[in-house]
């Protein structure tokens, strides 16, 4: 059985005692079936946390564990592409739809150095991971969540309070975060809050609401001292 944070997984199921509100025989389909898969096992595991959820209220150690049990759906679903070179990984990306400059920005590179990656040269190991990891993401949203253009999807932005989009998210390492968005498990604003605390106040808007003297409503920009 695989491990999170170090410790089984069924450990970590009766850590807290909330956990013991899940139905015994969804614990013991979980724990006892010895033919799953690390996917079916990441997914068991999230689906017991949704369960619990309600009792837990947002334990700051679930987030940890199903963060945790993404980063393993992830690694897993990166690890069977590896056999795969560079130029074909990221074809499969240009394939989705993604510009090459969003693609070197999720990546943290040049569009050159991808260019460079597409002719043959070989890119380091840690830029590999990030392309495996990428495109691991990618064939995650497409075939768990039915996103069918996830390039369209992660190019709106998360609410219309704020500029931040899916692309934004991986360009700054959040790639669980994201799948969780996509699950349902946060939403949008939830994830503004772990990319930045202070997001209602960097994102504020410069554009406001008047009413004027015919009593119409209409648009403005804010006085300056006031953002």
């Amino acid at each position: 059985m695989g491990t999170l944070m170090g410790k089984p997984m069924g450990e970590l199921l009766t850590a807290d005692r909330t956990t013991t509100r899940a139905t015994d025989e969804t614990y013991k389909s979980f724990i006892t079936n010895k033919t799953l898969t690390i996917d079916d096992l990441v997914n068991r595991f999230l689906e017991l946390l949704l369960k619990i959820k309600p009792d837990i209220g947002g334990s700051q150690d679930i987030k940890e564990y199903s963060n945790e049990a993404l980063k393993e759906k992830l690694n897993a679903a990166a690890w069977l592409l590896a056999k795969k070179p560079a130029k074909e990984l990221l074809d499969l990306l240009a394939e989705n739809g993604f510009a090459w400059r969003d693609i070197a920005r999720m990546v943290n590179v040049s569009v050159p150095a991808l260019r460079r990656w597409r002719n043959g040269e070989s890119p380091t190991a840690d830029h590999l991971n990030s392309i495996l990891r990428l495109v691991a993401l990618v064939q995650i949203l497409q075939n768990d969540h039915d996103i069918s253009d996830v390039a369209a999807w992660m190019e709106m932005t998360l609410t219309s309070d704020a500029q931040v989009t899916a692309i934004d998210v991986v360009a700054g390492g959040h790639l669980e975060d994201l799948i969780s968005l996509a699950a349902g498990y946060i939403i949008p604003e939830k994830l503004l809050g772990i990319l930045d605390r202070d997001w209602k106040k960097h994102c504020k808007s410069n554009v406001e609401v008047f009413e004027a003297a015919d009593g119409e409503f209409g648009l403005r920009l804010s006085r300056m001292e006031d953002i």
